[in-house]
């Protein structure tokens, strides 16, 4: 008997789920549309990610520290859709680890571009919808012939299959068992320097995001990337739990609007050069 019903039953949980998610977004526009008729000002202290490119470039012109990238273009769109939103970008870069922390003692209320992790769910607010989705290739030096379609793939290659990348990467194989992997290296350009020194198989990296490694390493034409997709994850806005509830509502609805409108994927695009 149970089994009969079970496809109506789970098509009724399956509308159930998105009635609710229909009434919380609408009730987060509510009260984002009240704050903002309110005239409240929020303030979202960031601070640039270290060695993220393209997400931020940081850069010194006379003195002066200018800082670029997608996560500025995907703040400055939210706040031009929600002016009561500013975001105050800090003249420091800082590691993943860093503005983790940051974010958990409310020293910094926003972070842009970061993957879900069940550690970072229990610390943090993500905002829906995310940002967009990143997928992950690898690189190998380029008079490599090796051939990989997956993860089980590299696995067989035991020892002769380490995999390189950053501490931000090594999230992409938290359920990924068995790999010989070396995250040590701080940088990306470390990691293509150990590559092609025969410290490491694959260089894992996101994309956008590889390309730009490579030439800063100097490495076109000794390095390649293979056309494997090897993960596919979303990124996300994500903002301290000191944040008042009001201000997440308003930076939601503004990053609903700005996916609707086409506008991330436009962002995206142009960063995707880099």
């Amino acid at each position: 008997m149970i089994s009969r019903h079970e496809p109506q039953y789970k098509a009724d949980e399956h509308l159930f789920r998105q009635q609710i998610r229909s009434l919380s977004l609408l009730a987060g526009v509510v009260t984002a549309i009240s704050a903002q008729a309110a005239g409240v000002m929020t303030e979202l202290h960031i601070a640039p990610q270290e060695i993220s490119e393209p997400k931020y470039f940081v850069q010194e012109n006379d003195g002066q520290v200018i800082v670029t990238g997608l996560c500025v273009d995907i703040m400055h769109a939210i706040a031009r859709i929600d002016p009561q939103i500013r975001f105050v970008f800090g003249q420091h870069p800082q590691s993943l680890a860093r503005i983790e922390a940051g974010l958990v003692t409310g020293q910094l209320q926003a972070a842009c571009g970061l993957l879900r992790t069940s550690k970072r769910e229990r610390m943090l607010r993500y905002i829906e919808p995310p940002l967009r989705s990143t997928d992950f290739y690898m690189a190998v030096r380029a008079d490599d012939d090796v051939k990989v379609q997956n993860w089980d793939d590299v696995r067989r290659l035991g020892d002769e299959g380490i995999v390189l990348g950053k501490y931000d990467c090594a999230l992409v194989l938290r359920d990924v068992h068995g790999l010989k992997t070396d995250f040590s290296a701080k940088d990306p350009k470390t990691n293509i320097q150990k590559l092609l020194a025969g410290r490491g198989r694959f260089f894992l990296h996101r994309l956008p995001g590889i390309e730009h490694a490579i030439r800063d390493a100097g490495a076109q034409g000794k390095v390649k990337i293979l056309p494997a997709v090897m993960a596919h994850e979303p990124i996300y806005m994500v903002l301290s739990k000191e944040v008042p509830a009001q201000a997440a509502a308003r930076i939601q609805t503004a990053i609903s609007q700005l996916e609707a409108s086409g506008e991330l994927d436009r962002l995206f695009v142009k960063w995707n050069a880099y």
